[in-house]
């Protein structure tokens, strides 16, 4: 006995002395991802905080332990080739100002990609999941109240009427709706407890609702297309046919009765406006079809013609045009990357739901970033980077090394 008690706290010790060894990044930093996911949706003034912080740390331990591997992350060389894309497209401008936001804005982003992929483990991973379904709950509650006090001129002015809760307008508002009600449907389907999942459902109609009341069109026809694809990926054929002839009857009730689509009035003004903005975009295109005109350079050249937009409003084109061919490269590589990771570990794994739900919110995405460009955005490009980096942690063939240490 009195062997087995000395013994006992020996082996404590040896195993507290190893995880103290650990790096801090991956022990005392890996919970303010929660931080991170807190203050991205809160406002776009406190999304990069931690973002900055947590790569700053990350790249300080990298280079005192001169561990730096990329070929063990997944999604690394994407995330790199989009960088360094824009970086030579910048120094090609150049614009200094483009360089400042490449590096000051871009980079922390590609950099917290990357640590997420190379920490989190699936029980982790989970963890978040159930955290972006749960905090979209007093987003939407904030944003039912913001609607009710704008209808009455008290403290909020909405646009058009059109609900943005706590995020800079409303299309953003709905990019981060469609993705969440993805995910916490993928969840819902992979919770046990029946408790639990009427709770999860009442959150689904909350953000649903708060979709509607976006009036945003091509998030919601996104939502309605990639409902078809989770269903079909979850196996569930039936609910599938279904939701695509319910989705077929409402394509023929909206030719007959075109009044059904949100903003119906200014449909026209806005698809106009969407083909000058396009015409621009491939007027740039065209004078700097390989290298791009620089991070963020769409809005000064669009202004010289009139149009002064942020962005192009389609993910092709704008990234096209500012990041060069380079840059279309590297999102196609990273989206090919996501779906192929996705679908080969669909079949087996005890994760179907939530997989098949981060596709499906994958798939919205894009349908709505071709009248868009959400996922460039400091809000919901940290939603997407998270949801990337959760995907790479429950498929099975996951071959970083820290992440594998870490189960």
């Amino acid at each position: 006995m009195s062997i087995e008690i000395k013994e006992r706290p020996l082996n404590t010790a040896v195993t507290m002395s190893e995880f103290s060894s650990k790096p801090d990044i991956y022990d005392k930093y890996m919970y303010y991802n929660v931080i991170a996911l807190v203050l991205g949706i809160l406002s776009p003034y406190t999304a990069p905080l931690m973002v900055a912080f947590i790569s700053v740390q990350y790249i300080i331990r990298k280079i005192k332990s001169r561990d730096i591997d990329l070929a063990s992350v997944p999604l690394a060389q994407p995330y790199m080739l989009m960088f360094i894309a824009v970086l030579i497209s910048d120094i090609y401008s150049p614009d200094f100002i483009e360089i400042i936001a490449t590096v000051g804005f871009m980079l922390p982003y590609v950099i917290y990609g990357i640590y997420t992929e190379e920490v989190f483990d699936k029980h982790f991973a989970m963890h978040m999941v159930s955290l972006i379904a749960w905090t979209s709950l007093p987003v939407s509650l904030f944003g039912i109240v913001q609607k009710i006090l704008s209808d009455n001129g008290i403290l909020f002015y909405l646009p058009g009427g059109r609900l943005a809760s706590t995020f800079v307008n409303a299309n953003l508002y709905a990019f981060y709706l469609a993705v969440v009600i993805f995910v916490t449907l993928g969840y819902m389907f992979y919770t046990t407890g029946e408790k639990k999942r009427r709770a999860l459902m009442m959150v689904l109609c909350l953000d649903a609702l708060n979709l509607y009341l976006t009036n945003s069109r091509t998030a919601l026809f996104s939502v309605l297309i990639a409902a078809i694809f989770f269903f079909l990926l979850c196996g569930k054929r039936h609910a599938a046919h279904i939701l695509f002839m319910s989705a077929f009857i409402l394509m023929m009730a909206i030719i007959v009765y075109p009044q059904l689509i949100p903003r119906y009035f200014v449909l026209d003004e806005s698809m106009e406006a969407r083909k000058e903005i396009w015409q621009t975009a491939l007027v740039g295109i065209r004078y700097s079809p390989i290298i791009g005109r620089g991070f963020l350079s769409f809005m000064d050249f669009s202004a010289m013609f009139g149009v002064g937009q942020l962005h192009a409003h389609n993910i092709v084109l704008n990234t096209w045009f500012e990041w060069g061919v380079l840059g279309v490269i590297s999102i196609i590589w990273y989206v090919v990357a996501l779906f192929k990771r996705g679908l080969s570990a669909l079949r087996d794994s005890p994760h179907r739901p939530v997989i098949a739900g981060i596709l499906a919110a994958v798939i919205a995405a894009f349908i709505q970033s071709m009248t868009d460009n959400p996922v460039v955005n400091i809000q919901t490009g940290l939603i997407f980077i998270m949801l990337a980096s959760i995907l790479v942690a429950l498929t099975p063939n996951n071959a970083c090394p820290t992440a594998q240490k870490k189960v």
